[in-house]
């Protein structure tokens, strides 16, 4: 209502209606001073307050050349209706408490002024109530008889007095209040809805019949082959991956071929151009510009000439098509809020062409963005070293993750934990032992040749960047497999301890990794799908997803997580509140709906299994509990303390692999009268729906009907007789 208030009261009458406050207050809504309060009985009911209200609307037109306010007798005493408002016309509504002036956004100039007028008189004079002659008329504000044929008789108990809080004011269309608005019976809003060509919101599409209650998801629809990576479009042409002719095109011949590169590194709100030499080298605290200038010719050149700053082909002119450009703002996964907003306003300063500007979270490289540094690319951990540091960062090792499917799409991730722990059978990991003077290719006993060749491209890669890091000597590349490490392997990442692998393990027949998400957030219960971006053509990728999918959306949360034959439930937490207490929202509407997307969850877990195989192993995972087998399907895994205790608030998991059998079991438990009455509930029942946890004989005994006819019955009916069980 737009009140502004300096400070709040709060009065109990338990504590006693007498005092300078509550005399304050009865003074502010009428009273006189003294404190009566009247009896529950002795006030209407709600429902004839409602009946009051209604049969007291009143609606006015305002006509051009009349000195009075017409009532419209059709529309007074019900609700009025949206359809009612004419962008032509000018509206009196009279509520009694509350009288508005509802102007058209076309309406005539004369007409809003005297609506004004002739408003402010009406709301002066007092309410005039609905008073009909004997032939139904309805009464005019002016006081004035007419006769039967139409002429309306003044009402014989005059103008009612309004109190004095009583709220006069003009509305213009477009720019109604919510206090207005709420008067309507059937006021829609547009306005929060984002209209899609092709959807149920356009109005092209017919929206679909609403479902009675939530469904676990089609197994079937979520087991499709996923759809193929998105090629990338710029400035109208079809660039596939970036590189050579496009999979994907409608117009054969077409090529693709980077011209030259540049990086800026993003330092607070100034930026410095990198060396040629260091060109693909990133820190993931920082950000950086990459401006990309390519051609998009006929025919393949003849000769293909190494690429880079400054660095053209040679033959590209005789094939024709001109430069084009696109500028990539590359943000680290530990850069802060300030640089991350930096990188993008710096590349719009860089931006003289009005090139496409694409940003690029790390994790997320898209291929077109990998092949630019033709699989060179490395990420190393923290801030760019200053040239004092440069030393020990030199005399230090690192472990890297490979990522990429092709070998121009290499990517060197440094994994800031040097630890045996963070090795992965299914993939590849490149050493760099500064004592040793070598860097280790390891392959684990699971990774493909196709990842094994992107590993030694990359590794190759990067002893031709070791100057970036400060060193200046010839190292040896060393290549080793999992289960014949030496011992100086095992030295250069921090030594021997057991890890997670794959050694004495059946290989699986199904080497499918897929990851959704489940959520009944938008009134069904649906499976969204997580697709790497860097995946090779063939939907193929070795680690496709990061911790960051499924830790940094909304919790709670649920993903589906099917693994080489193996399917897992991954259940997100409760955040804590800002004081760092238990959330308030660990209760009521939103209790319930998370242990009912939980079951629904379970149950599309139970079902894809079996659509994999009737012996498919399906297991409930917990955040902060996540076992190694879990884990070790991300490239890099952190655990968090804290996450781990917001999660016992709802799961208590001694082991973080639950079979999927035991707790469907747990959900679908029945209990009797007297333990749905004990507080507090166990964790796997939903406080709101507590009647679904009792035997049908115990239901037809506590409520006299059974299932069926229970759900028939209305929502208020239901809800009184389950405070009458004692079950509400």
């Amino acid at each position: 209502m737009g009140c502004k208030v300096k400070n709040i009261s709060v009065i109990e009458q338990k504590s006693g209606m007498s005092g300078l406050r509550v005399r304050d207050m009865l003074k502010h809504i009428g009273g006189d001073g003294v404190a009566t309060v009247k009896a529950a009985s002795a006030v209407p009911s709600d429902e004839d307050h409602e009946k009051t209200c209604i049969e007291r609307v009143m609606i006015y037109s305002v006509k051009d050349g009349r000195d009075e306010l017409v009532p419209r007798r059709e529309l007074c005493g019900k609700p009025p209706k949206f359809a009612i408002l004419n962008t032509n016309d000018v509206l009196v509504f009279d509520f009694y408490t509350e009288l508005y002036l509802w102007i058209g956004r076309v309406s005539l100039g004369s007409l809003r002024r005297q609506g004004a007028t002739l408003a402010k008189d009406l709301f002066d004079k007092g309410y005039m109530p609905l008073q009909l002659d004997v032939n139904s008329v309805p009464s005019s504000p002016s006081g004035r008889k007419r006769s039967q044929a139409g002429r309306v008789q003044k009402p014989k108990n005059g103008c009612r007095r309004r109190p004095s809080w009583a709220l006069f004011s003009k509305i213009a269309e477009g720019a109604e209040t919510f206090l207005f608005k709420e008067k309507f019976a059937d006021w829609p809003e547009p306005g929060r809805i984002i209209k899609m060509k092709g959807h149920v919101s356009s109005g092209e599409v017919p929206p679909a019949a609403p479902s009675a209650e939530l469904v676990p998801c089609d197994v079937q629809v979520m087991r499709k082959r996923p759809l193929p990576v998105d090629s990338c479009v710029l400035e109208g042409n079809n660039l596939d991956r970036g590189r050579g002719v496009p999979s994907t095109t409608d117009r054969p011949g077409i090529s693709v071929a980077t011209v030259s590169v540049t990086v800026y590194h993003i330092k607070e709100f100034d930026y410095i151009e990198i060396d040629a030499d260091e060109l693909g080298v990133f820190y993931s605290g920082e950000g950086y510009v990459v401006r990309w200038t390519y051609r998009v010719y006929k025919e393949p050149p003849k000769r293909m000439s190494v690429h880079g700053r400054g660095r053209r082909h040679q033959t590209l002119h005789e094939f024709g098509g001109r430069e084009h450009c696109c500028y990539f703002f590359w943000q680290g996964a530990q850069c802060s809020v300030t640089e991350k907003g930096a990188t993008a306003v710096i590349t719009v300063e860089l931006d003289e062409e009005r090139a496409p500007q694409i940003r690029v979270p790390q994790g997320k490289e898209p291929p077109v963005f990998l092949q630019v540094f033709g699989g060179g690319m490395v990420i190393l951990a923290g801030k760019r070293p200053t040239v004092d540091k440069k030393s020990y960062e030199a005399s230090r090792n690192r472990l890297f993750g490979v990522r990429g499917e092709v070998v121009h799409e290499a990517l060197l991730e440094e994994i800031p934990t040097l630890s045996a722990h963070a090795l992965r059978s299914q993939g590849c990991f490149v050493a760099m032992s500064a004592h040793a003077k070598t860097v280790f290719v390891w392959r684990g006993c699971r990774a493909s040749d196709g990842t094994h060749a992107v590993a030694l491209a990359a590794a190759q890669k990067l002893m031709n960047k070791l100057l970036c890091v400060g060193v200046d000597e010839n190292y040896e590349l060393v290549e080793v497999s999992e289960g014949e490490e030496k011992m100086r392997f095992w030295r250069s990442i921090g030594g021997k301890y057991d890890y997670f692998n794959l050694l004495n393990e059946p290989v699986p027949g199904n080497n499918s990794l897929r990851l959704f998400q489940l959520s009944s957030g938008m009134g069904k219960f649906s499976a969204q799908e997580i697709l790497s971006p860097s995946r090779a053509p063939d939907g193929s990728c070795v680690f496709p997803f990061l911790q960051s999918d499924i830790y940094s959306v909304e919790q709670p949360a649920l993903f589906l997580l099917e693994a080489h034959g193996t399917v897992f439930l991954w259940l997100g937490w409760w955040p804590k509140d800002l004081d760092g207490s238990k959330s308030t929202a660990v209760t009521g509407m939103a209790l319930s709906r998370w242990l009912q997307d939980k079951r629904l969850g379970m149950e599309t877990v139970h079902s894809y299994a079996r659509a994999i195989n009737r012996r498919c192993p399906a297991y409930v995972v917990v955040a902060g509990f996540e076992p190694e087998q879990f884990t070790s399907l991300f490239p890099t895994w952190q655990h968090k303390p804290d996450i781990q205790d917001c999660a016992s608030h709802v799961c208590n998991a001694d082991s973080g692999l639950l079979p999927l059998e035991d707790e469907l079991k747990k959900l679908h438990k029945k209990y009797s009268v007297q333990e749905l009455r004990l507080r507090p509930l166990p964790d796997t029942v939903d406080p709101i729906r507590l009647e679904t946890y009792l035997t049908d004989a115990d239901f037809q005994t506590v409520f006299k009907v059974t299932r069926d006819q229970f759900s028939k019955l209305p929502r208020w009916k239901q809800t009184n007789a389950k405070k009458t069980a004692g079950l509400f």
